[in-house]
């Protein structure tokens, strides 16, 4: 902590800030106990997704079957992210996080690394969505056909660029460090009393305000939903186009449910992640000030490896009716009598 800091914290903070005014979910501890309740749910989901997508998908769905665990490997991070390793806690209207998790507590790692960390995770999970719909695409539109993507070694290096597209919010972070200590002093001017944790060594700043990190996001953006909006709008075009009218009803109707399938683990991942996030960039933006919600956003973000699992077991039916089989034996032994003989006297 540099002297500037210090001595805020030692003689304007105590005598400006009355802590004791603020509500329990606005605290630490509330994110704290949330996240690990909601990992002791979310996390074993992710292990009986994996059960199921290596020993139960069927031969229809191997093409599929890399791309989903690819998938819940990230999901699987996010909720160890979200509710073990980092429990990151945000701090309104700035760019900082506080680390409360098990890699600060515990085995006491820079704020710094667990920030990046955090960064290639998020770039992991959205080069996985992409790859789901090039995967779709790839197996739905014949060979040939137009805009279908054709040389094995262009698909590898698809896949690669988008990890490093999604990664490169971390490199980009890296590119434009500050020192955060400075920056969490220049920042008490837009919140002069943040949580004590704010004055930790674990609790890291990036300056948001540069044009090259508003830039360099924007240009990230861009090439992730131009792949999104190319691979969806290319799978749904060729399912009501005249070449694919040739194709039985059973066999469209197989191609529909699996798009339909991949529609929704992409919709819960905009629902659980894309939108929190979207709410942490309007605070930063507007300055608009309610800890209580980031924490709240905070919670809702490791529920993604539940909601995906269910959304597995939901929407791809050799899944659904293994779980379903499993249901009803084990309801069948549950009310199987005991057959032992009685002696009647």
């Amino acid at each position: 902590m540099t002297t500037s800091l210090s001595n805020y914290y030692a003689y304007n903070y105590t005598q400006l800030c009355n802590l004791s005014q603020k509500s329990f979910i606005e605290t630490p501890k509330f994110l704290s106990g949330g996240a690990r309740i909601i990992g002791v749910l979310g996390i074993p989901s992710n292990f009986f997704a994996y059960y199921i997508l290596i020993f139960h998908t069927p031969k229809s769905m191997v093409h599929l079957k890399l791309c989903l665990l690819n998938l819940k490997i990230w999901t699987l991070l996010i909720d160890l992210i979200y509710s073990v390793f980092l429990i990151p806690y945000v701090f309104y209207p700035i760019f900082a996080m506080g680390y409360i998790g098990i890699f600060s507590t515990i085995f006491k790692i820079p704020s710094e690394i667990q920030f990046y960390f955090a960064m290639c995770c998020y770039g992991g999970i959205s080069s996985a969505g992409i790859l789901i719909f090039e995967n779709r695409q790839h197996h739905m539109v014949p060979k040939g056909y137009r805009f279908r993507i054709q040389n094995p070694t262009f698909r590898i290096f698809l896949i690669i660029f988008n990890a490093f597209l999604g990664m490169s919010v971390m490199l980009l972070a890296i590119w434009l460090r500050a020192d955060s200590d400075e920056l969490k002093f220049k920042f008490l001017k837009l919140n002069p009393c943040p949580d004590p944790l704010y004055f930790s060594s674990y609790t890291f700043s990036v300056d948001t305000n540069r044009n090259e990190f508003s830039t360099g996001i924007l240009i990230i953006l861009f090439f992730i939903s131009l792949q999104y909006s190319f691979f969806v709008s290319h799978c749904v075009w060729y399912i009501y186009s005249e070449e694919a009218a040739r194709y039985s009803r059973n066999t469209r109707r197989m191609q529909k449910m699996f798009l339909f399938a991949s529609f929704s683990q992409v919709a819960i991942f905009l629902a659980v992640f894309v939108v929190p996030l979207g709410i942490f960039a309007f605070v930063l933006t507007t300055g608009y000030r309610n800890q209580g919600l980031m924490n709240i956003c905070n919670l809702i973000i490791p529920t993604i490896g539940l909601n995906t699992s269910i959304a597995l077991v939901v929407m791809y039916k050799p899944y659904r009716d293994f779980v379903i089989k499993k249901l009803i034996r084990k309801g069948e032994k549950e009310e199987t009598p005991n057959t032992k003989s009685a002696v009647v006297f």
